[in-house]
C-alpha cells in the first residue's frame, strides 16, 4: 500500500503558487526591464509543476481523496496535458512583443492553477469555486491581452458569467447537500450506487452537471462562455485558453457525469449507468451535436481564429464521443489522444503567434505563406491533420476502434472526419498559393522553437505508429473506474 498524504498531492499547485509570487514580487519591486528574468522564472514553475505532476504518476492508479483533492490516472492525464499546453503557449509567444506581458503571464499562471485546481478537486464546493476562478482568469487574461477600449467590456462580460455560474453552482450544492448530505464526488457515488431510492430523485442534479459540462466545455451549440471576448484578444491565448476549457470540461463529463452516475457491469469490462437519466445516451448526444457543429462552425467562420477556436475541440468531442459508449477498450483510447492532443496543441502554439495573423485575418488571406515561412506553416499543417486523426497519427487509430462500434451513430462521426478533413486540405492548398498582398513575418524561429517542433512532429509521428506505450498509459488511468481487470 502507498502511503501518501494531502500535501504530496498538492505540491504541483504549491508550486504553481510559489511561482505566482515570485512573479507578483518581480513586478512590485524590481523595474520592468527583468521581464526575461519574470517569462524564465514562469518556465522553470510550470516544467517543475510538470514533473511533480508525472512523479505522481507513479502512486497506484486508484483513487485517492485525501482533503478534498482527488489523483486517480484519468486526473493526472488531464493535469498533464494543462502543463503542456501552458509550457508550449508560454515558450511561442516569447518572442512576440506585449507592453503587459509580465501582467499576462502572471494571470495565465493563475489560470493554469485554477484549471488544474478543478480538474483534481474531489469535492464539488471546489470544483465549482476553480470554474469560476478559470472563467474570472480567462476574462482578465483576455482583457490585458486584446484593445483597450475592449477592455472593460471584456472584464464586466466575465465577472457577469462567472456570476451566472455561480449562482448554478449554489443551486447545484443544495440540491447535492440536501439529497445526499455530501459533496464528496466519491461519497456521493457509494451512496448513489447502494441506495436505489435516491437514484430516482436525482434528475434535475443529471440535468444540471451536463449542461454545466458541456457548457465549460464549450461543445456547440454551448458556446457561450466566452462571448466575443477571444475575438479582440491574441490569437495564441485564445486558443491556450480554450484548449484549457476543453480539458476541464471533458474532466467534469468523467468526474460528474460518468463517475457518479455509472457503476461497473459483471466482468468489469463496461460501465452501465445508474439513476433516471442515461448519461452515456446523453453524452452521446452532446457529442453527436459537437461532432457536426465544430467543423461547420469552422469551415464557415470567415474569421481564421474563431473557426480554429473551433475546430481545436475535435480531439476532445471525439474522446467524449468514444467515453459515451462506456467500454474500457474505448475509454483507454480515448485517455491517449487526449494526452496526445495536447502536444499536437502544442505544435499549433508554437507556429501561431509568429505568423503575424491580423484580428479579420480569414483562411484566403494565408495563401503565399508556405513559400515565405514554411517552417511555421507545414508544422501548423501538420498539426491540425493531427489533431482530427489522420494517418499516421495516434488519433487515426483511436477513430478506427470508435468505428468497429455497431452504432448509427458512426455516420455521424464519418461525417465529422469528412467535414474536418475539407478545413484541413482547404488550408493546405491556400497556403500554396500565390499571395494576395505582401506577407510580414513578425518574427523568425529561434533555436529553441525549431527544435521544440521538429521534436514535436517527430514524437506525433512516432506515437502513431508505435502506439503501445501511449494506449497502455491509457489503459493504466482507467483503474479506477474499471479495477484491475
Amino acid at each position: 500500500v502507498c502511503k501518501m498524504n494531502a500535501y504530496e498531492l498538492l505540491m504541483p499547485l504549491i508550486t504553481l503558487l510559489v511561482g505566482m509570487v515570485i512573479n507578483i514580487l518581480f513586478e512590485i519591486f524590481v523595474d520592468e526591464e527583468t521581464s526575461e528574468n519574470q517569462w524564465l522564472v514562469q518556465l522553470v514553475v510550470l516544467l517543475l509543476a510538470l514533473f511533480q505532476q508525472t512523479i505522481l504518476y507513479s502512486m497506484p492508479p486508484n483513487i485517492f481523496a485525501r482533503g478534498g483533492m482527488a489523483l486517480d490516472g484519468i486526473t493526472q492525464v488531464l493535469s498533464i496535458s494543462i502543463f503542456v499546453i501552458a509550457i508550449f503557449n508560454h515558450v511561442g509567444n516569447k518572442q512576440v512583443f506585449h507592453s503587459r506581458r509580465a501582467h499576462i503571464d502572471l494571470l495565465q499562471l493563475g489560470l493554469v492553477f485554477s484549471s488544474v485546481f478543478t480538474v483534481q478537486a474531489n469535492r464539488l464546493f471546489f470544483s465549482l469555486l476553480g470554474i469560476v476562478a478559470m472563467v474570472w482568469m480567462s476574462s482578465a487574461v483576455l482583457a490585458s491581452d486584446g484593445k483597450r477600449s475592449k477592455q472593460a467590456g471584456i472584464v464586466y462580460d466575465g465577472i457577469v458569467r462567472g456570476i451566472i455560474l455561480l449562482l448554478i453552482s449554489i443551486f447545484l450544492l443544495i440540491a447535492c447537500y440536501s439529497l445526499f448530505a455530501e459533496t464528496q464526488l466519491d461519497e456521493i457515488q457509494r451512496i448513489l450506487v447502494r441506495n436505489t431510492s435516491a437514484q430516482s430523485k436525482v434528475i434535475g442534479i443529471q440535468i444540471i452537471i451536463l449542461f454545466l459540462a458541456s457548457y465549460i466545455m464549450g461543445v456547440p451549440p454551448f458556446t457561450g462562455i466566452f462571448s466575443n471576448s477571444r475575438n479582440f484578444a491574441g490569437w495564441a491565448y485564445s486558443l491556450c485558453i480554450t484548449s484549457f476549457f476543453s480539458v476541464v470540461g471533458l474532466g467534469l463529463f468523467i468526474r460528474w457525469a460518468i463517475f457518479l452516475f455509472s457503476r461497473v457491469a459483471i466482468g468489469g469490462l463496461e460501465l452501465e449507468p445508474v439513476g433516471p437519466l442515461d448519461v452515456f445516451f446523453g453524452i452521446k448526444m452532446i457529442a453527436c451535436g459537437g461532432l457536426l457543429l465544430a467543423p461547420v462552425i469552422a469551415l464557415s467562420s470567415k474569421n481564421f481564429g474563431r473557426g480554429l477556436s473551433f475546430f481545436i475541440l475535435t480531439p476532445y468531442i471525439q474522446a467524449l464521443y468514444g467515453i459515451s459508449f462506456g467500454h474500457r477498450d474505448l475509454f483507454e483510447w480515448a485517455l491517449g489522444s487526449v494526452l496526445i492532443s495536447s502536444f499536437c496543441i502544442g505544435l499549433i502554439l508554437l507556429t501561431v503567434p509568429g505568423l503575424n495573423l491580423q484580428k479579420n485575418f480569414t483562411h484566403w488571406n494565408l495563401k503565399g505563406y508556405s513559400k515565405i515561412d514554411p517552417n511555421r506553416v507545414m508544422p501548423l499543417i501538420l498539426g491540425l491533420a493531427a489533431l482530427m486523426g489522420l494517418a499516421p497519427f495516434y488519433g487515426n487509430l483511436f477513430l478506427q476502434k470508435t468505428l468497429r462500434i455497431n452504432s448509427w451513430c458512426g455516420i455521424i462521426l464519418i461525417a465529422h472526419v469528412f467535414l474536418n478533413g475539407i478545413y484541413v486540405i482547404r488550408l493546405a492548398v491556400a497556403s500554396f498559393q500565390r499571395p494576395l498582398h505582401q506577407v510580414n513575418i513578425s518574427s523568425p524561429l529561434t533555436l529553441t522553437q525549431k527544435i521544440l517542433i521538429i521534436g514535436q512532429i517527430g514524437l506525433l509521428i512516432f506515437m502513431g505508429i508505435w502506439w503501445q506505450p501511449l494506449y497502455k498509459y491509457g489503459s493504466y488511468s482507467v483503474r479506477s473506474f474499471y479495477g484491475d481487470t
